[in-house]
């Protein structure tokens, strides 16, 4: 996969966001094998690792051989303005509309929204990294606020002020046996797997602590973390691993994840709950990679029990559920290309029994090196078991100008259309109506990541 030199980013998390700079640029032949995931992502460190050299010992060895000055700017915004009716009585659902736009989103799905393009609300990050340079290696100290649009439960409130995303530090080059095993502790973005087109982390285990990324086995590389959520603040922790860069051939390789969440022995109150009842749960996942000559494509699936894509947001749940994932880009022409993504999950926890299962597809035709356009389109449907089956659909047309006019070209300026439908058999406490209902947004947003 063709990388980014980028110097800010930390080594062995994959890093959606210099992924996706890296498209701006790409001709349509050289589309990348791996999937940009935009919001929140991890950073990988692409610089070339120096070997561990055996030097003599001394009383009081330099730390590094020069100073490096160098501090790096990264982020993700999405901002703009929505136009849709607002009157009483618009809303699809309780809460639907988001920065002037009718959110297009099952009724009552705790998933994702239908589709993405022309379909969510703004949000930003951004953050600093300083690096140093030594002569085994490197060393980074980073820190990201955001807004809170992509959160979770990684926050002790809900308002919108920034925040801090991650706060860490760390490097590589302390182990002479493992000269590229990357040693970090802090606040970080950890062991996540992301579908672009509909902007769901199936893995996503965020919090507070340490691990060691890249222990090198010859046959593949191992991660691993033990984190606590909510800022060590509600008695949960993770203990997260993946076994990674595992080549089956020269165009297609696999990742495995194992992840164990388990509570605190101590009673710890957090909103006036005492989390004194905290089961254990536990991920397993495998996804599979391949690239062509025109594209690529992903596979993925993860059994769950006691929790769904996070280990660390709450007190665990009786019962297990599983999830499938496919994704993928792929250039058609010198002018077209198609993204598609596919996604289903059986989640069986507590309470919870339901059946949720998304298609989107998103053709895009190039006019030229600044100008495109896309069609995207989304199909969603969640089965409440003895309740009912909900579904949405929407499509949205967007005119964009940007840097570059590939699916992940970035900056850009987007124009779109979004008509999008509800049909609901199960309202409960969505706030929707019973039958079908629907909603058009027009709107013009900017969509960037550097």
């Amino acid at each position: 996969m063709k990388r980014l030199p980028i110097a800010m980013a930390v080594a062995a998390i994959l890093s959606p966001m210099s992924v996706m700079a890296e498209l701006s640029t790409t001709a349509p032949s050289q589309i990348p094998n791996q999937n940009p995931a935009t919001l929140s992502g991890d950073f990988v460190d692409v610089d070339t690792k120096g070997k561990l050299e055996q030097e003599p010992a001394t009383i009081s060895p330099p730390v590094t051989e020069a100073v490096d000055d160098s501090l790096t700017f990264s982020g993700y915004a999405r901002m703009g303005a929505g136009f849709t009716d607002t009157d009483p009585g618009s809303e699809l659902y309780d809460g639907s509309i988001q920065n002037g736009q009718n959110i297009i989103r099952t009724a009552g799905s705790q998933y994702q929204a239908t589709g993405r393009l022309g379909n969510e609300g703004h949000g930003l990050e951004f953050g600093l990294n300083k690096r140093f340079d030594h002569a085994k290696g490197h060393w980074d100290v980073f820190i990201m606020v955001d807004d809170n649009y992509g959160s979770g439960s990684n926050w002790n409130d809900g308002d919108d002020k920034l925040k801090i995303a991650q706060a860490f530090a760390g490097g590589n080059g302390v182990f002479a046996a493992q000269p590229d095993a990357y040693v970090w502790a802090g606040k970080r973005f950890n062991g996540r797997e992301h579908v672009d087109l509909n902007d769901y982390f199936w893995f996503m285990n965020d919090g507070n602590g340490g691990g060691v990324d890249d222990l090198d086995f010859g046959f593949a590389k191992f991660d691993f973390s033990v984190v606590a959520g909510d800022n060590g603040n509600n008695g949960r922790y993770a203990l997260t691993t993946k076994l990674h860069s595992i080549t089956i051939t020269e165009n297609a390789s696999v990742r495995f994840l194992a992840n164990y969440g388990f509570g605190s022995a101590n009673e710890v109150e957090n909103d006036d709950v005492l989390l004194e009842d905290v089961k254990d749960s536990y991920q397993l996942g495998a996804i599979y990679h391949q690239s062509f000559t025109n594209g690529w494509s992903e596979f993925g699936a993860r059994y769950n029990d006691g929790a769904r894509n996070q280990l660390l947001g709450g007190n665990g749940k009786d019962g297990d559920g599983m999830a499938l994932t496919a994704q993928g880009e792929f250039e058609l022409s010198s002018a077209w290309e198609l993204a598609y993504a596919l996604t289903y999950e059986k989640n069986g926890m507590e309470d919870e029994d339901q059946t949720w299962s998304q298609a989107v597809v998103r053709p895009g035709y190039r006019w030229n090196d600044y100008l495109s356009t896309w069609l995207d389109v989304a199909y969603d449907q969640v089965e409440f078991d003895g309740k009912g089956t909900n579904s949405s659909w929407k499509a949205t047309v967007s005119q964009n100008f940007g840097l570059g006019s590939f699916l992940g070209s970035r900056p850009q300026v987007r124009v779109f259309a979004t008509y999008g439908e509800l049909d609901t058999e199960y309202v409960g406490a969505s706030g929707a109506k019973q039958g079908k209902d629907s909603a058009t947004t027009i709107g013009i947003m900017f969509d960037a990541w550097w």
